[in-house]
């Protein structure tokens, strides 16, 4: 797979089977932190050429904020579980707990994760 627009889909339908996952285990909560970054991508300076081929660029990643019995779960080791699992639902899904980012769940894609 190799199509953006396929993975795009793929990230897509992923990410609601994880939302759904989280929210389904018990005494856990979800809600969205970045995602689609949009056209404000295109106010960042020549000078940081790599913002410009992320993934949250592309559709391709979302950062969630994990919240356990109402308590918003801070760091890398909350999301563990979640980011595991998450890794084991396509061979091209990352977990950003792998460089200490816990709340990024991204698709592969040229390269980046």
């Amino acid at each position: 797979m190799t199509v953006l627009p396929e993975k795009q889909m793929l990230f897509a339908a992923l990410l609601g089977k994880l939302l759904v996952h989280i929210t389904g285990t018990d005494g856990y909560g979800v809600t969205m932190a970045e995602g689609y970054v949009g056209d404000s991508i295109n106010k960042i300076s020549e000078d940081t050429p790599h913002l410009r081929r992320g993934l949250h660029f592309l559709r391709l990643a979302q950062d969630l904020c994990l919240w356990k019995d109402g308590v918003l779960q801070e760091g890398t080791e909350a999301h563990r579980p979640f980011g595991e699992w998450w890794e084991l639902q396509h061979p091209a899904c990352r977990w950003g707990g792998r460089w200490n980012d816990g709340g990024h769940y991204s698709v592969t894609h040229g390269g980046f994760a």
